[in-house]
């Protein structure tokens, strides 16, 4: 089944997102970014960063264990998702 992967960077509304997904009749389901490799989940048609209480700028800022420019899959970040993307890019 195709399905929305919510990496969750610790931030108050990975469920909420996850819940308006379902709304719209997509699977989502919600995972820990540090383990999730896009390789690994040949169902997942979309990933979405969501946000979290961390900034980019720290020594050892939360981020993923996968190159998202060499990622073929859509990927929608959301408050610190957004700038995670940006400084990866």
């Amino acid at each position: 089944m195709k399905t929305i992967a919510v990496l969750d960077f610790g931030g108050q509304y990975a469920h909420l997102i996850a819940t308006r997904v379902r709304e719209l009749g997509v699977r989502a389901d919600i995972l820990a970014p540090e383990t999730f490799y896009p390789d690994k989940h040949p169902e997942v048609v979309g990933i979405i960063f969501s946000g979290g209480p961390h900034s980019v700028t720290e020594p050892d800022f939360l981020s993923v264990p996968f190159d998202v420019k060499k990622c073929s899959i859509p990927i929608l970040g959301l408050c610190y998702g957004h700038q995670l993307l940006a400084r990866l890019w």
